[in-house]
């Protein structure tokens, strides 16, 4: 069964820690290198990001491109946090390679002693989805371990959960992130019944796509404040979400904490 999702999602990925991406640390340079994504792997959202999904994003607002408002590297998604400055990005085999000079101010500071001391070890997107530029593939169950000798690392779960999964052949980058998991911590909250947070949930997203709409009429185009809004609801859904629980492992939920590839150059 195809779960539909919303139009002005925004969400955060990490890496797939099937990917066999490790730490690596040369000499004492500021410049990281690594990966913020993956190609051709499926997640535990059923989405496979495609090559060429981030061709457009690059060109727009890569590091090259003549735009005011580039592509971040921030610490932990957060547009007030910025770590340094991306120097090169680029598609590859495997996927977003991202070369970046970490800045001297405070936070960059601390991301580079994180870096360098190992503390942070993974990387994730901020990006939106753009689902006229995505396809929804079905699979049959019997056909998924064929599908997941195909795509090594892919959630099995996701696609028995989606029937299929979802190949992202673009999406609106806005960032890349060092993280400390993938996922937020399962604090509790207040308990509510799954019908109750679908609810809430739905009338969220009705209001919010309807805040988005009148805003845009209203105010000249600026993609900074609204990647900050699309955080801010990504958030709040988040924390609707959250269940006192050991693990949650429904589909709402943001991935398990993954592997990043890092690696310091001289």
């Amino acid at each position: 069964m195809e779960i539909k999702k919303t139009e002005n999602q925004y969400k955060e990925k990490t890496l797939s820690a099937a990917l066999g991406m490790e730490l690596k640390a040369e000499g004492d340079s500021r410049s990281v290198k690594g990966y913020f994504s993956a190609f051709n792997v499926i997640d535990s959202d059923g989405d496979m990001i495609m090559p060429g999904a981030f061709s457009k994003s690059i060109n727009d607002r890569g590091p090259l491109s003549s735009g005011n408002r580039k592509i971040a590297h921030l610490a932990f998604h957060d547009t007030r946090r910025p770590v340094g400055t991306i120097t090169e990005l680029k598609e590859d085999e495997k996927g977003l390679y991202f070369e970046s000079t970490i800045g001297t101010h405070t936070e960059g500071e601390n991301a580079w002693k994180m870096y360098k001391e190992g503390v942070i070890r993974e990387h994730s997107i901020g990006f939106r989805y753009l689902w006229d530029k995505a396809e929804f593939v079905s699979v049959e169950e019997e056909k998924i371990d064929a599908l997941l000798a195909a795509y090594p690392g892919s959630d099995v779960e996701a696609v028995k959960t989606h029937g299929g999964y979802y190949k992202l052949n673009e999406v609106k980058l806005y960032e890349g992130s060092f993280v400390t998991f993938g996922a937020n911590p399962e604090t509790p909250n207040e308990t509510k019944s799954e019908e109750e947070i679908k609810q809430l949930l739905e009338e969220l997203e009705e209001k919010s796509n309807l805040f988005l709409s009148d805003l845009k009429k209203i105010t000249s185009a600026d993609p900074v404040k609204e990647q900050e809004f699309l955080q801010l609801l990504h958030s709040y859904k988040s924390l609707a979400l959250q269940k006192p629980s050991v693990k949650d492992t429904r589909k709402e939920e943001a991935d398990e904490p993954k592997s990043t590839f890092l690696s310091f150059i001289k």
